[in-house]
């Protein structure tokens, strides 16, 4: 596939018939959980199982599309609540953390000024670059080891281009997906309506495009 035909699949995805029916539902628990935020104890759990959902979502996309799907996987099956919604969770924060390790050590060790806020900059950047590759490792893999620099490095050289305009399209989608959680999500009930609704979409064509970049390069990254 060519980069163009990726991009269009991968924001045309979510709207196919079951994407279709995953939005509404994350939307719906969205409006749940932030009901739920009503009761300390209660609302912490109800974000927990909703944060476990999008990234069980998350992977069953990406590791879908990866695999030549190009179907919506729908509803991820939640039977075993250790590996279907506790370990994604799991990964993803330890993905992330990994990732952004440096610029967080670096944020509360340095002392401030000019040079400081460049240098941090610059480490955020490159856990902004490092994360979507590291994130497709361990989904693809299913280990933790692929969270190495030794296999994450060389994956975003071998990648190539492609691996560049997908980083570029995620973090536009984050920033856009920020914005509109910072203009409506203060609003009640709406406000989570558009927050799950808009985290869902992003989720999506996040997942898409990473699954579609491993098919696309799986002879070049020769992770299996």
């Amino acid at each position: 596939m060519r980069t163009t035909e990726i991009l269009r699949d991968g924001f045309a995805y979510p709207f196919r018939e079951n994407g279709r029916m995953i939005l509404i539902w994350g939307a719906i628990l969205g409006v749940a959980s932030d009901l739920a935020s009503i009761l300390p104890v209660i609302g912490l759990i109800a974000w927990l199982v909703l944060a476990g959902f999008f990234c069980s979502t998350f992977f069953e996309i990406m590791v879908s599309s990866a695999s030549g799907s190009d179907d919506c996987p729908g509803f991820p099956n939640l039977s075993d609540l250790l590996e279907d919604l506790i370990l994604p969770f799991i990964k993803v924060v330890a993905v992330a953390l990994f990732s952004f390790a440096p610029a967080l050590i670096f944020a509360f060790t340095a002392d401030g000024g000019a040079a400081t806020y460049v240098l941090l900059m610059a480490l955020v950047g490159v856990g902004i670059v490092y994360f979507p590759m590291a994130i497709l490792g361990v989904g693809i893999l299913g280990t933790f080891r692929a969270l190495s620099p030794h296999i994450v490095v060389p994956s975003i050289f071998k990648a190539g281009g492609l691996y560049w305009v997908i980083v570029g399209i995620l973090f536009a989608v984050y920033v856009l997906q920020s914005f509109l959680l910072a203009l409506l999500g203060e609003i009640f009930i709406v406000g989570a309506l558009v927050a799950a609704f808009v985290s869902m979409l992003a989720l999506m064509i996040n997942g898409r495009l990473l699954g579609l970049l491993y098919r696309n390069k799986e002879d070049e990254l020769e992770w299996i």
